[in-house]
């Protein structure tokens, strides 16, 4: 008797095991068959209903979701949402949207059903406190003229140019306290503003320079000691410390002088980053013809960001490429590569660096006459504030053909004297984009001259000819 008690509870444990796993198992078909048949349903039609004021087809312009694609239930919540927002952008400021789907077989046909609301306008825009501003001049700055269709999106712009004149003109704590009143399907603004102190730095602190003087950082700076708050400048001033290319971090606070709120220091923070650093990198070349042919390359290089606290920098590169020659079974050494770079970051006791760069090229082609390459150049470049920056350079060239390879010896005998060459240019640059990746707006105009002068000596006749080269591009 016993046996058969425990047989039969094992078949109940068992018999309920087996339900539950089937339980689970068909909730997760239910789940997935779902997705699966909604991955394969396509929009048949977009229908509207209730759309007094825009057609159709201006409705279907804005939705994501399109006849013809495959339903997405994602998009279609997010239509809901473009919709709203464009009614609300049109003065439909309590429209309501609600969405149904419809389906026959594999089609799904999309319904949005709308109700448009009042459309409601501008009836005035009311200032009050404006000192530095007068009411009149704040009104201004607002796009929208009374009894037009109320957009909440042109009153914040308006409020953010206002707030930005009043930040850039010693005005840091101001206060903007808005209400809106609506009667019918008019809207009135009140907007009072409340200035507060206009601020004053007095000074200017830095914390954190352990390495780099102070006067690299003070020489960044628009804005002085004395003069009122301007964020513009401060937002700037920070940009430039950045641009040194000493720092990981920079942050600026303000300070209240003995409890003023109208008399500031502002305190500059900084992190510095290592002055020295080394790095190496590793790369492979392949060139067409049979001079290099396929080489490994290894850069070495090192150098310091902030010489004596000066902010100059040099770098160092050395850069050997390496190929394998498989008729003699070894590896050779084609190309070595010395540089060396020094940067003078300001000029004339402005914003204009110098760059000197100088490079030695040792070359060995496999199928080809051996020789060195030097050359050098000092450029300078300056970047204005109104969208222009110019840059020029001056450089020289040495090509030395070695006269004992028997494959350079001809060449050699032909070409010497042309192996000095000297180069000007000059480079001009006006780009006015709002963004380098994905510019929306704006344009670049560039303007390249280069000028290059040589000069070969011919030894039977003693003759020397002077080869000049004018290069423009616009």
């Amino acid at each position: 008797m016993k046996n058969r008690k425990m047989t039969s509870s094992r078949s109940i444990l068992n018999g309920a095991l087996i339900f539950k796993v089937l339980l689970v198992g068909l909730l997760f078909l239910c789940l997935t068959n779902g997705s699966l048949f909604a991955g394969r349903l396509k929009i048949k039609e977009l229908v509207f209903v209730g759309n007094h004021h825009f057609s159709a087809n201006e409705l279907r312009g804005i939705l994501k979701s399109k006849p013809g694609a495959l339903f997405n239930n994602k998009l279609m919540r997010l239509d809901r949402i473009l919709l709203r927002n464009f009614y609300q952008s049109k003065g439909f400021l309590e429209v309501w949207v609600e969405t149904g789907i419809k389906r026959s077989g594999e089609n799904i046909t999309i319904k949005y059903t709308i109700a448009e609301g009042k459309q409601f306008l501008l009836k005035e825009i009311r200032i009050s406190g404006g000192q530095i501003l007068t009411n009149e001049q704040m009104r201004k700055t607002f796009k929208i003229k009374d009894g037009d269709i109320f957009r909440r999106q042109q009153i914040e712009n308006g409020l953010n140019l206002i707030e930005n004149y009043y930040y850039n003109h010693g005005k840091p704590y101001v206060e903007f306290d808005q209400k809106q009143v609506t009667r019918d399907s008019l809207i009135t603004i009140f907007i009072n503003v409340k200035e507060h102190e206009t601020v004053v730095i007095k000074d200017i602190g830095y914390v954190g320079l352990k390495q780099t003087h102070g006067y690299i950082v003070h020489r960044e700076l628009e804005i002085k000691p004395g003069e009122i708050y301007s964020r513009k400048k401060i937002e700037k001033s920070q940009k430039n410390i950045y641009s040194t290319g000493l720092f990981d971090f920079v942050g600026m606070d303000l300070k209240p002088i003995l409890g003023d709120r109208s008399r500031v220091v502002l305190n500059i923070r900084v992190v510095e980053k290592k002055a020295r650093w080394v790095g190496a990198r590793f790369g492979v070349a392949y060139e067409q013809q049979t001079v290099y042919g396929g080489t490994f390359d290894f850069t070495l290089e090192f150098g310091h960001r902030n010489l004596f606290g000066s902010a100059r920098s040099v770098s160092v590169n050395v850069i050997p490429s390496l190929s394998y020659d498989f008729t003699k079974g070894k590896i050779i050494n084609p190309k070595n590569q010395f540089s060396f770079t020094y940067v003078e970051p300001w000029i004339g006791y402005t914003r204009t660096p110098g760059i000197l760069q100088a490079s030695y090229f040792q070359v060995r082609p496999l199928n080809s006459a051996d020789y060195d390459y030097f050359t050098s150049s000092f450029q300078v470049r300056h970047k204005f504030s109104n969208n222009w920056q110019t840059s020029g350079t001056i450089a020289f060239n040495q090509v030395r053909i070695l006269s004992e390879d028997t494959l350079g010896q001809v060449y050699f005998t032909q070409t010497r004297g042309q192996d000095f060459i000297y180069s000007l240019g000059v480079n001009i640059i006006r780009d006015s984009r709002d963004n380098y990746l994905n510019p929306q707006e704006g344009s670049v105009v560039e303007t390249n001259i280069k000028f290059a002068y040589s000069k070969r000596r011919d030894d039977k006749t003693g003759l020397t000819t002077l080869n000049r080269f004018i290069k423009v591009i616009l």
